[in-house]
């Protein structure tokens, strides 16, 4: 992804943050997350992404919130939206497949 030059863009961010949290790399792909929200404040899935790292580090509450950004963004019926509130719905400590 780095070699196609366009870190900036946030669907190129977003894959390098969801790549390095599936890696284990919650640090690293917090960073890029981030990056892809400062470049789309509105980038539904890097919303969503974002919102299941918040999940799999036991950050129930900022997940919540994450939801509560897809649902301005997108609706309540989006994929990204459906994703993250079925992920939610499961308890704490469940491997999420996402």
């Amino acid at each position: 992804m780095h070699a196609l030059g366009r870190d900036d863009q946030p669907n190129v961010a977003n894959l390098i943050g969801y790549s390095y949290r599936k890696l284990g790399d919650y640090k690293q792909s917090q960073v890029w997350y981030e990056r892809a929200l400062k470049a789309d404040p509105n980038h539904v899935l890097t919303w969503n992404y974002y919102g299941l790292w918040q999940i799999e580090q036991g950050n129930r509450d900022q997940a919540q919130y994450h939801l509560q950004r897809i649902a301005e963004i997108c609706g309540t019926e989006c994929e990204e939206y459906r994703t993250l509130a079925a992920a939610l719905e499961k308890p704490p400590g469940t491997n999420l497949v996402y």
